[in-house]
């Protein structure tokens, strides 16, 4: 079984940033950018942590005199996104073996509900 160190700050942000890299397929997603909320000391300590964890390396840049903080993940970051994911209802879902249909049907249900409450709430 893979162990996954047992204080990583701000697993939110980790999985955020896992999910904008494969999607987007960046390797060097920006912090300053996917957490715009939070100060440039906050992201760079969470960065730092990240990198004490082994999740990857942080890079500190400057563009236009605009600070922001990059993270580069590897491959233990992208198995612990995995984990905590697998760790929600959805992921829960998703893991039996009908998991992905059923929770596509429940969408659809909910849904119709929605478009029968929005219906009789607005009239036709």
């Amino acid at each position: 079984m893979i162990e996954f160190p047992d204080e990583v700050p701000n697993t939110a942000l980790l999985r955020k940033t896992v999910s904008h890299s494969r999607k987007h397929r960046d390797p060097f997603p920006s912090l300053s950018e996917l957490a715009p909320e939070k100060s440039l000391q906050e992201l760079t300590e969470t960065g730092r942590a990240w990198q004490k964890a082994g999740l990857g390396s942080m890079t500190e840049h400057s563009n236009e005199g605009k600070r922001s903080v990059s993270f580069t993940l590897n491959e233990d970051a992208l198995k612990l996104a995995d984990y905590l994911d697998a760790k929600t209802i959805i992921g829960q879902l998703k893991s039996l073996p009908l998991g992905k249909g059923l929770w596509e049907v429940t969408k659809l249900g909910l849904a119709a509900l929605l478009g029968a409450v929005t219906q009789a709430y607005f009239g036709s």
